[in-house]
């Protein structure tokens, strides 16, 4: 199944983000860009990435002419703009493709709980791929496919009544989870920044040393960012946070 892979770069003392696709293109195992038996690019009908930030809040960034057909090679987004505060960070990576006709739903409940059953005659979908019903009274909406058969999947989702002929749109979908620190590095070069114009003596020394233990606590955070423990990773901000709020240092000035 294609697999999207993206990479992301922050610039701006996080007013940028800079996101790559790296999927790169297919070889013959179905999981990249066009090639042999990849994703074909020309069938692409829409291309999203939402960004969430640790409050929970988003923005929805159309990212669908930035994707060239055949796609070739690895590639990079238009600069995706916007404040940024530093904690991790949802990218949800959404590709919507051609359209499959529905003729009916069912309930499949009493095979597996909370489900119902889609017939689609010939659909393509794999299990972990998405569909995004687009039409219809009691299923409008985006769901993950588990396939059954060429011809029938099913959904996670209440089962009210058959809706009949419907239509869905083939989906694909990645999250990707980075950790954003640019904030806090500013905040820390601006702390050595500062030291540059201090007088030698015991104020300045203590400063000194806040921005060094800040330093390395920064670079623990670097080393880490890549962890699950994501509350590990916040306390270690939350500290960063507390020297420079102690300092009276603010990274956006």
């Amino acid at each position: 199944m294609f697999t999207p892979d993206l990479d992301l770069k922050v610039a701006t003392r996080c007013t940028m983000f800079q996101v790559q696709d790296k999927t790169g293109v297919d070889t013959g195992d179905g999981t990249k860009w066009d090639g042999v038996a990849g994703l074909d690019s020309s069938t692409l009908t829409a291309a999203n990435i939402r960004i969430v930030s640790p409050s929970g809040t988003y923005t929805d960034n159309d990212v669908l002419t930035d994707i060239t057909s055949p796609v070739t090679d690895e590639f990079w987004f238009s600069d995706l703009t916007g404040t940024q505060v530093d904690g991790l960070h949802n990218l949800i990576y959404t590709l919507k493709t051609t359209n499959i006709a529905i003729t009916a739903y069912a309930d499949y409940g009493t095979t597996v709980t909370g489900t119902v059953l889609v017939t689609s005659a010939g659909h393509p979908l794999v299990t972990g791929m998405y569909v995004n019903i687009l039409d219809g009274t009691n299923y409008i909406g985006e769901y993950l496919v588990t396939k059954i058969d060429a011809n029938t999947f099913y959904i996670t989702a209440t089962w009210v009544v058959d809706d009949g002929a419907t239509t869905g749109t083939i989906t694909y979908k990645s999250t990707f989870y980075p950790y954003v620190y640019c904030a806090i590095e500013a905040g820390i070069e601006k702390m050595y920044a500062n030291l540059s114009r201090m007088v030698i003596g015991e104020t300045r020394d203590k400063y000194l040393a806040d921005a060094n233990t800040a330093d390395g606590l920064f670079k623990a955070l670097k080393n880490a960012a890549s962890s699950s423990n994501t509350d590990a990773l916040d306390a270690i901000l939350a500290t960063l946070n507390q020297i420079l709020d102690f300092n009276d240092v603010d990274p956006n000035l």
